[in-house]
């Protein structure tokens, strides 16, 4: 990662580096159920843990897979559609939900973030203000996405679950115009300890 990462978030200024303080990030994601509501008192609720980071996860679901893929039965998630289209829009939250949200976490002092999913997400992520982009371990290898964030120049954090060396230096290369903080992460849920891996953090 860069020697020091400088994060400006609203009156927020957060820095992420060696020697620094360690940060709690809130992996919120999709875990408000697509309610504004649910999502800012999960946010009350990380800061009161003491988070300084609430993450959170951003798809736009045309940009998700195709149109036989997204309208295909999808029985996982019944209450929130029968269909992938259903399920991942029903989840999403609007714009002004969005703005509402960035808003009470800078109230509470929190620096709020998002996994960009796809390229029409990033775009609404950075038009709405965010400045600090995820790159989810799946998209690691998505040359477009990559290129696109690298284009913004601003701070990134990569996660590498599954990902192998070669393909974590190519994705470091892609964002060598931001400050760059690499996660290590094992794409197994929950993670054995003994697959925990922290012997690779230092290649």
């Amino acid at each position: 990662m860069s020697e020091v990462v400088r994060i400006e978030s609203g009156q927020q200024v957060v820095q992420v580096g060696e020697g620094l303080p360690t940060h709690f990030v809130s992996e919120i994601g999709l875990n408000h159920n697509g309610s504004a509501e649910l999502a800012q008192r999960l946010v009350t609720e990380s800061v009161v843990a003491g988070a300084t980071f609430v993450k959170f996860q951003k798809r736009s679901p045309p940009a998700l897979g195709t149109s036989a893929f997204l309208d295909a039965g999808f029985p996982k998630a019944p209450f929130f559609g029968s269909t992938q289209r259903e399920v991942r829009e029903f989840l999403e939250l609007s714009s002004s939900e969005y703005r509402q949200l960035m808003d009470h976490s800078a109230a509470l002092g929190a620096v709020m973030f998002a996994s960009a999913f796809d390229l029409p997400s990033l775009e609404f992520l950075v038009e709405h203000g965010i400045k600090l982009i995820k790159v989810a371990s799946h998209s690691a290898t998505n040359g477009p996405l990559l290129a696109a964030v690298n284009r913004l120049g601003m701070p990134v954090l990569l996660s590498l679950g599954g990902t192998t060396l070669e393909e974590k230096d190519r994705a470091v290369s892609a964002l060598q115009d931001c400050p760059l903080i690499l996660m290590h992460c094992v794409s197994e849920y929950p993670t054995p300890d003994q697959r925990m891996q922290l012997d690779t953090i230092g290649f």
